[in-house]
């Protein structure tokens, strides 16, 4: 008998490679182009006094120009970052469900929810553009509530699904066995 690898899904390593391809190309940008970004999102934060907190004076104001500017370029990196990292993930946990006993539908879907997972990089691009403009209280929320917990629920729905999954029909062929 000839042992080879199942390959997951075809949406999952499209997926899984063009996240690790923006992580890249992101991260290649952050170096090339730090400094413009920083000016754009200075000048879009001192346009805003009021949804950053200005005190009126320089000296303060400096200071909190400073903390928005390192939560825009926090959540840039950790764009980067997840990107790479839900790309090696997404390929890797599709790779392990692909080559599972796990019937060919049951395979798709807990696929299809682990590769939901790679929405959750795109909360932290969208933070990084909407801290300038409505403030870190007032996007976090909403970031956290329309990307983090519906895509993050999938992403944990599809992993604790293979558990499940496999469980479930462990116990199907073992109650089939002895009625």
């Amino acid at each position: 008998m000839e042992a080879y690898l199942r390959r997951p899904p075809g949406f999952s390593l499209y997926i899984s490679f063009m996240l690790l391809v923006l992580g890249a190309v992101s991260g290649g940008i952050l170096v090339a182009f730090q400094d413009w970004i920083a000016s754009v999102a200075r000048r879009e934060v001192i346009r805003r006094p009021e949804i950053h907190g200005f005190a009126g004076m320089e000296l303060i104001d400096e200071r909190r120009i400073s903390e928005v500017l390192d939560q825009v370029n926090t959540a840039l990196r950790l764009f980067h970052t997840h990107s790479l990292g839900f790309g090696l993930f997404i390929l890797v946990a599709t790779l392990l469900v692909a080559n599972m006993s796990v019937g060919e539908r049951g395979r798709t879907v807990l696929c299809g929810l682990i590769t939901a997972g790679a929405v959750l990089p795109f909360g932290w691009l969208a933070l990084a553009g909407l801290i300038p403009f409505w403030g870190i209280d007032r996007v976090r929320p909403t970031i956290e509530w329309l990307i983090f917990v519906p895509f993050g629920a999938l992403l944990l729905a599809g992993i604790c699904g293979v558990p499940v999954y496999y469980l479930a029909k462990v116990l199907t062929r073992a109650m089939e066995r002895h009625p």
